[in-house]
């Protein structure tokens, strides 16, 4: 049975303590935003240039998996935050539904608003950071599925920003999935306004710098 991808908007949702126990589980801390953040963002879908989902993947058996995304309308781009399938429901094409349908929400997102969207920006562990040989192993498995759906990487010097105070920045993969260019020409101002909406950093930052500064020759 094909898992059923439902988007999730009230706080009330069951499907919510299960998604926030395989959240805990699935993304380390240093990459976790603050406690209760999903809940936030259910509350106000809709705030300042930024909309955002949960959704959650579901067959008869229960929960599959989730994903949290954003539509960053000055960016005029999808920002693919968190996309997690439980371990014991692999295998099942859960990933693949999820980030589909990921695409096809922010695409109707984007044409109800008026906001042309190019394509979707992931980020993904780097394989050379991996803690181990099983974590090495998971973090290529990840790259080859977003390869696999098309997702190309956009630079060897990007490095999240923390996710908390106190925490610090996080070498990552920064990829691109196409969703409506053959070519993302304008991508290098929609960085520089995924930092000013996501994360409040100004073009000479030193995240900033370092990401446009590795910018992969195929853009």
């Amino acid at each position: 049975m094909r898992p059923v991808i439902r988007a999730v908007t009230a706080n009330e949702d069951p499907a919510i303590p299960w998604i926030e126990a395989l959240y805990e589980a699935a993304f380390e801390e240093v990459l976790r935003l603050p406690t209760g953040f999903l809940r936030a963002s259910v509350a106000r879908p809709h705030e300042g240039p930024r909309t955002r989902f949960l959704t959650s993947a579901e067959d008869e058996e229960g929960p599959l998996g989730f994903a949290y995304f954003e539509l960053l309308r000055e960016a005029r781009m999808g920002y693919a935050i968190y996309l997690a399938v439980s371990p014991e429901r692999r295998g099942r094409s859960v990933g693949s539904a999820l980030l589909k349908d990921v695409v096809r929400r922010l695409a109707e997102e984007a044409e109800k608003q008026g906001c042309p969207c190019g394509g979707v920006m992931l980020e993904v562990e780097r394989v050379e950071e991996a803690h181990d040989e099983a974590d090495r192993i998971e973090r290529e498995r990840r790259l080859r599925f977003f390869a696999k759906h098309g997702a190309r990487p956009l630079t060897s010097g990007y490095r999240q920003p923390p996710a908390q105070p106190g925490f610090p920045s996080v070498p990552l993969n920064l990829l691109w999935l196409p969703m409506s260019e053959a070519r993302p020409e304008p991508l290098a101002e929609r960085i520089r306004a995924y930092y000013r909406n996501g994360h409040g950093l100004g073009d000479d930052a030193p995240e900033v710098v370092a990401t446009l500064g590795s910018l992969t020759t195929w853009l």
